[in-house]
């Protein structure tokens, strides 16, 4: 299994995402992605908590907006998340329900 983790970037004050092999062999929204259900399965991340906005995920990896968004939709079609409109993106319940 790979384990990816964070460096920060000093030059452009971002966080890249690695693999273990220190390789980025995925699309950026695919590693954005996993970083996140990595978090939602350590526990890191609670079920039912927010996540970072588009913009806030944006600027934290150095991405575009689009960048993001398909990272959570990635998401919310693997049932990891749910957004509420106007409100963002949550952590979906252990029952992959919100309470």
């Amino acid at each position: 299994m790979l384990y990816y983790y964070i460096i920060k970037n000093n030059e452009e004050n971002c966080y890249l995402l690695y693999n273990s092999l220190g390789v980025q062999n995925m699309m950026k929204y695919e590693r954005i992605s996993t970083h996140i259900i990595e978090n939602i399965q350590s526990n890191t991340i609670l079920p039912n908590e927010k996540l970072p906005s588009l913009r806030e995920m944006a600027d934290i990896f150095c991405v575009s907006i689009g960048t993001v968004q398909a990272a959570y939709d990635s998401l919310e079609r693997e049932n990891f998340i749910y957004s509420i409109p106007k409100k963002g993106y949550f952590v979906l319940g252990t029952n992959g329900h919100p309470k």
